[in-house]
């Protein structure tokens, strides 16, 4: 321990000392107040009253709903769109330059991460299938 810090040490506890006694007041200003002393409760409050508490409405939660049956010429129309769809170029709803120059197309939902091209394929026809009719795509 150097001689300064025993110093600093030493003086500064001659500052502190007597504000760490009790009562002692860091201002001369400063005043002491009383304790406010909270109100004495006569009767404890049990809470809310149950019985006025209304009873809440239960509603049965909803049933799935089973789609309706595809006809064939549907299929066969949504195989056709399908294969009508492989071999083009893979889409996504806003393409960047650096995609425009890869060949990559403007569509409906983004395709280029699919492995498969006839994977690929399939959701292109069902989502243009899908923006035509103005359903969701998520419903396919």
């Amino acid at each position: 321990m150097s001689i300064v810090s025993k110093a600093a040490r030493e003086v500064t506890g001659q500052l502190i000392e007597p504000l760490t006694k009790p009562g002692a007041r860091i201002s001369p200003r400063s005043k002491t107040v009383k304790e406010i002393e909270p109100p004495a409760v006569e009767t404890m409050p049990l809470g809310p009253r149950i019985d006025l508490v209304p009873e809440p409405e239960v509603t049965p939660p909803p049933q799935p709903v089973a789609p309706e049956p595809v006809t064939e010429a549907e299929v066969d129309a949504r195989i056709t769109a399908t294969e009508a769809e492989i071999g083009t170029a893979r889409e996504v709803p806003s393409p960047s330059r650096a995609q425009k120059e890869a060949g990559i197309a403007e569509g409906p939902v983004n395709t280029t991460f699919y492995d498969s091209d006839t994977l690929a394929a399939t959701v292109q026809a069902a989502a243009k299938v899908a923006d035509q009719e103005g359903v969701a795509a998520t419903s396919l």
